[in-house]
């Protein structure tokens, strides 16, 4: 199985600039955190953690505008049609503002009911908790222009400016975040500082756009016909979009009302950890959309479906050694990282949401093809059902068990939808069978990673330390991508690695 060199090339050098950004975040946010929460308590990380989830709900007024400029911003690129391009960031800028004025003002407005009679939020920290939503308000309005400038570098594959510059900006907030609390300051002064932060980063985006659109004035101006044409495209994104926000943040607002604010503390430790996943097929999948566009528009249905595959079975490798930290050492990983109250209430829903995630992680790469061949749609529909699977199990679940209710509300219907989505988009649209799909991206990784768990079990009685853990995991994962490297991989895909880790090796 073949794929352009060139193509290769960029795929994989936009593919480890992901890497790189996701994988120092999850250092960053690995060391940081523990601190974050000391200082803090779990109350108040809860208070911080509700307004994200809150916030995060608006996400759905993006109407899926950002993944439809990195679709049309490509291919328009590659037909050097400034013009085109001109229109969608015009019009998308002048539909982000009124969409961040309208999620700002009603957050700002259910602020009251939901501090006081909807969350079982602590008398003391009720006032502050006004303000953290207040500022969250006017963080979502100026944050949303940021989906314009952030999708550029994108759509130009240019996702070496785009990490970067997350890189930068994500960095000096979490270690802000750090600074403020050991000069003793709260929350009000963090959530001040991330704002100001956020401003900043809007700024930056727009110098480096200028620079890689010379050819183009940004200027809002809303284009009818435009907005149709993106909000085609991005209306099945932006109902994806609600939909993994109703099955992936309704867990922890339920918690909220049902539970006392601390529990949400030990249900968003280890989802945040299990989220960390998505980091492998994320890195993936984001570099690999603007090439599904753009080969679906030359109609090369050959390398669409080397293109699929590959990435698949580079998601399924990349993520399976995920399993040893999160599942087969959770105990353990929580007991050193945080301590020994996190170990006892936060290991099991760890285990639970890494089994779901991980599931969800190999959907990636269906998603995004689904999107680039023009079908929204269908990820968009089964993301429906996941919602309203999830909203009902919560209401069952979390009275009853718990966090690890939310827990296990948010992960059961995976196992059944997943399957059925990867089934659907590599069959009925790309027209590879099932025996394809499994032989070349799932089964030598599956055996590998089997033999691979089976050994940490064992090993597992020898873990006495953070430092210990960290070791043993660093080296069945040499273990298993050694295997991986001379059983799997084929001849280009070997020559590839060994050509980026000359690179990184030498700095060149």
């Amino acid at each position: 199985m073949e794929t352009s060199r060139p193509r290769s090339h960029i795929l994989i050098r936009n593919t480890l600039w992901n890497f790189l950004s996701q994988g120092w975040f999850l250092i960053l946010a690995f060391v940081t955190t523990p601190y974050i929460i000391h200082k803090l308590g779990t109350d108040a990380y809860g208070v911080l953690s509700i307004v994200s989830v809150v916030i995060g709900y608006f996400g759905f007024l993006d109407l899926g505008l950002g993944q439809a400029i990195i679709k049309y911003v490509s291919e328009y690129y590659a037909k050097k049609d400034y013009d085109t391009i001109r229109k969608i960031i015009s019009t998308a800028l002048v539909v982000y503002f009124l969409m961040g004025l309208i999620g700002a003002i009603v957050v700002a407005s259910l602020t009251g009911l939901l501090v006081t009679k909807l969350l079982k939020i602590p008398s003391n920290l009720t006032n502050i908790s006004y303000f953290v939503f207040y500022i969250g308000a006017l963080g979502f309005l100026i944050n949303m222009p940021l989906n314009v400038f952030g999708s550029i570098p994108m759509a130009l594959q240019r996702f070496d400016i785009a990490n970067k510059i997350k890189m930068c900006f994500g960095s000096l907030q979490l270690l802000l975040t750090a600074f403020l609390l050991y000069l003793g300051y709260f929350l009000k002064q963090i959530v001040i500082m991330n704002l100001l932060v956020s401003m900043f980063s809007i700024f930056v985006y727009v110098l480096v756009s200028k620079k890689l659109l010379t050819q183009i004035r940004f200027k809002p101006a809303f284009d009818k016909n435009m907005f149709i044409k993106l909000f085609k495209f991005g209306g099945f994104v932006a109902l994806s979009r609600i939909t993994v926000q109703i099955s992936t943040q309704i867990n922890k607002f339920i918690i909220g009302v049902f539970l006392p604010i601390s529990q949400l503390t030990y249900y968003v430790v280890p989802y945040n950890l299990g989220s960390k996943v998505q980091m492998i097929p994320g890195s993936i999948s984001t570099a690999i959309f603007p090439s599904f566009s753009e080969l679906n528009t030359m109609n090369k249905k050959k390398t669409l479906k080397e293109l699929y595959l590959r990435s698949t079975k580079y998601v399924v490798i990349a993520t399976i050694p995920i399993i040893l930290v999160f599942i087969i050492f959770a105990r353990k990983f929580l007991y050193f990282w945080i301590g020994p109250e996190f170990a006892q209430k936060s290991t099991l829903p760890l285990q639970i949401i890494t089994s779901g995630y991980i599931l969800s992680c190999w959907a990636y790469t269906s998603v995004v093809a689904a999107q680039g061949l023009n079908r929204p749609d269908i990820p968009a529909k089964f993301q429906l059902g996941e919602a309203f699977l999830n909203v009902g199990l919560c209401f069952l679940l979390i009275p009853r068990w718990g966090i690890v209710g939310a827990a296990l509300a948010w992960s059961s219907y995976r196992f059944i939808l997943i399957p059925l989505l990867i089934f659907i988009v590599s069959h009925f649209l790309l027209h590879i069978s099932v025996r394809q799909l499994l032989n070349y991206s799932f089964v030598k990784p599956l055996i590998i990673g089997i033999g691979i768990m089976v050994l940490a079990f064992f090993l597992t009685a020898l873990i006495k330390s953070l430092l210990s853990l960290i070791l043993t995991f660093v080296l069945l994962s040499m273990l298993y991508f050694l295997i991986v490297y001379f059983w799997d991989l084929e001849d280009m895909d070997k020559n590839l690695v060994l050509h980026y880790a000359k690179k990184i090796l030498y700095w060149r």
